[in-house]
């Protein structure tokens, strides 16, 4: 049960992390070169959560849409 709880929490930490970066490489007042050289390391933290939501399957846990767009509700809230 704590491996899940700590998948959990890892998968709304990269949410979070992603949403930022979605932000900045979305931000058309950043020169489009400097935001190109954060695009590998965005995409590897979509593959992180990725990995991180099979291995949850794996362990038997369902999630659905709402915790797969907004991350998982631990202790009171999901990533704002």
């Amino acid at each position: 049960m704590d491996k899940i709880m700590d998948l959990k929490r890892q998968f709304n930490a990269l949410l979070e992390r992603i949403r930022k970066g979605e932000v900045f490489l979305d931000d058309p007042s950043i020169p489009l070169p400097e935001r190109e050289q954060h695009i590998p390391s965005f995409i590897k933290l979509t593959r992180q959560a990725g990995a991180i939501l099979r291995e949850l399957r794996q362990l038997g846990v369902a999630y659905t849409q709402e915790e797969f767009l907004n991350g998982f509700s631990i202790g009171g809230g999901t990533v704002e």
